[in-house]
């Protein structure tokens, strides 16, 4: 598995909990589409950073999107020239996205034929099968709605099919012609030490910046560049208390910089420490949901980017947080809204694509 395919599976996971409020997110995530192909960030714009969450959580809940439009979006980004890390890493991401969406596979999974079940025999009275000129009516306008239904099934299910098949083709297409160019500019922002960090040249990794790179190498189907080498800038960040910060620099350890220091590790088949797994742990709130940074007693406040990271690493590596489901499936009700998604944490007032897919990327991890 990837990074990317193990995210995939688990807000696919949440897909099946939502339940009634499933069309809800359908239906926001809708909305959230631009004119252009690209998902909405918070100011209400296309942009290439929530299209990666749009994309993935659409994929998730089989959301109908216009594919034709979404890769002429990406198109336009080329083979990423001009997009630092971040950036680049989502592009590469929403392409390979949009290429096995349109596999063979899922084009056979779109266009199997709906199976209508049998009607059950009538079992009237001999008194009462004398046929009659309504009786014969309503059997020729029942026998034209199944027709018509028929008919019905079988263009839908050749457009599906072939809007599918042209997806894959075009988005393939544009994957292979620029995967080369996208691998040598994801090199470009190797650190020194044989880490990554999301400014060019820089001499030594961020967490951060070696997962998104990771992640990308796994989605070009490239190894990453000494992988010994990576994991040792990963092993560098490691602070006193167990925990990781995500640059050199700073002196606090910090959940999602843990958190990918973890999976960078996990996906490298290298040790996690034991600590780090705990200084994750820990990091759990009282009322659920977990924290960005320590905090002391009743004062932390949890967020749901360091929510849904820590989830998925502790998922990862074994150490789900089974004690506190309870706590951390009602955060999850408190982040909610009737929009159809998720808000970041209390105090926020918007609901975006991303903070929705670290919405559902909680959920899969806790019904598991």
């Amino acid at each position: 598995m990837t990074i990317r395919l193990d995210m995939c599976h688990r807000v696919s996971r949440a897909a099946d909990a939502l339940g009634d409020s499933r069309e809800a997110v359908r239906g926001f995530l809708r909305r959230q589409l631009a004119p252009d192909g690209g998902f909405q960030g918070r100011d209400g714009r296309s942009d290439l950073y929530y299209t990666v969450f749009g994309l993935e959580a659409s994929l998730a809940l089989g959301v109908d999107l216009p594919w034709g439009q979404i890769n002429a979006y990406l198109s336009g980004f080329a083979a990423g020239e001009t997009l630092d890390l971040v950036h680049l890493a989502g592009l590469i991401r929403c392409r390979i996205d949009l290429a096995e969406s349109g596999s063979p596979a899922a084009v056979a999974r779109a266009s199997r034929p709906c199976v209508a079940r049998p009607s059950w025999p009538c079992q009237a009275a001999p008194e009462a099968c004398v046929e009659s000129e309504v009786q014969g009516q309503d059997a020729l306008a029942t026998q034209g709605q199944d027709a018509l239904a028929t008919q019905g099934r079988d263009a839908l299910a050749t457009q599906g099919r072939d809007a599918l098949a042209t997806q894959g083709q075009d988005a393939r297409a544009t994957f292979g012609a620029t995967r080369e160019a996208a691998a040598q500019r994801l090199l470009g922002y190797r650190s020194a030490d044989g880490g990554f960090h999301t400014v060019a040249g820089a001499m030594r990794g961020t967490a951060y910046g070696c997962f998104l790179a990771l992640g990308a190498c796994q989605d070009l189907g490239l190894n990453p560049p000494d992988p010994k080498a990576l994991a040792a800038s990963i092993r560098s960040l490691q602070m006193p208390d167990g925990g990781y910060s995500n640059e050199p620099a700073m002196a606090v350890s910090a959940t999602p910089a843990t958190a990918a220091a973890i999976s960078v590790l996990h996906y490298l088949k290298q040790p996690v420490p034991k600590e780090a797994i705990r200084w994750l742990q820990e990091r759990a709130g009282l009322r659920g949901g977990f924290t960005a940074i320590p905090w002391a007693g009743d004062q932390a406040v949890p967020d749901l980017l360091s929510t849904a990271t820590a989830l998925h690493a502790l998922s990862l590596v074994g150490a789900p947080a089974e004690e506190g489901t309870d706590r951390h499936l009602d955060y999850l009700d408190s982040l909610w809204s009737t929009q159809g998604g998720f808000r970041g944490h209390w105090g926020d007032e918007i609901v975006d694509c991303e903070y929705t897919y670290y919405g559902l990327l909680s959920l899969g991890c806790l019904v598991e």
